[in-house]
């Protein structure tokens, strides 16, 4: 079991991290929290859309391993430099998650408002492509 891909564990670095920057009163430290936890809990939602692997999520309170019945993302494999799938599943990750960070992005930005739903319509469907090509895949 890798205890590591628990919430407890991913969230460790994170509060460390708050609490440095309470300790060094850093200005307007309160407003790094959500996204630092969210950071530390972004690995294991990556792993989790996998679907391979089984993750402790609530270790230490529960034995319980939960993964999806379906992946959206394909598993690393081998991380060679000769490695076909490494590359192959390197592109579908990039494929995916650009687009859907890029949509992000875009709902922050203040331009006109069909420019900006079209290019969320185009970003969205985009890594719906690669998603779905993803899926596909022999788990």
């Amino acid at each position: 079991m890798r205890i590591t891909h628990s919430i407890v564990f991913s969230l460790i670095p994170s509060v460390l991290i708050i609490v440095a920057l309470l300790l060094l009163r850093i200005k307007n430290a309160v407003s790094y929290i959500l996204p630092t936890i969210l950071a530390g809990l972004s690995h294991l939602i990556l792993d989790l859309l996998v679907g391979v692997t089984p993750l402790p999520l609530l270790f230490p309170f529960s034995y319980q391993q939960f993964n999806l019945p379906f992946g959206i993302l394909p598993s690393a494999g081998k991380i060679a430099l000769d490695n076909y799938y490494f590359y192959r599943n390197l592109y579908l990750e990039i494929g995916v998650l650009i687009p859907l960070f890029s949509c992000l992005y875009l709902l922050s930005k203040k331009i006109n408002l069909l420019l900006k739903t079209s290019l969320f319509i185009l970003l969205f469907v985009c890594s719906s492509c690669f998603i779905y090509q993803s899926y596909l895949l022999s788990r």
